[in-house]
């Protein structure tokens, strides 16, 4: 399954919803679309979606780690929707949940 990018504004915030893997041959295309919503939105409450993603790997975390600190830097803020039990606890395991906000994603 290939890896696509969404953008959308809702309820004043803007939404990224990637779908397909996110793992190191995505990362790439993880890696622009990420770091382009924080550099294109500063100050703004930035939403990554990750309900439809497939797989998630360590590497991936990591952009979102950073993309949520440039986000801080720049006045705003990086939430990280999920519902999805596995990965969940993976973000657990991780302790990536104790830096990153985390919400029920659309699915809930």
């Amino acid at each position: 399954m290939p890896t696509t990018v969404t953008i959308a504004e809702r309820a004043g915030r803007v939404m990224l919803m990637i779908t397909g893997p996110a793992d190191l041959g995505t990362l790439p295309t993880w890696h622009r679309a990420v770091t382009g919503l924080v550099a294109d939105h500063p100050g703004r409450d930035l939403v990554v979606d990750l309900d439809a993603v497939t797989v998630l790997d360590d590497t991936v975390l990591g952009v979102l780690l950073g993309a949520a600190a440039d986000a801080r830097e720049s006045g705003g803020s990086l939430t990280v929707l999920c519902s999805r039990v596995a990965l969940l606890e993976r973000l657990r395991a991780t302790g990536v949940d104790l830096v990153l906000t985390i919400q029920p994603g659309s699915r809930q």
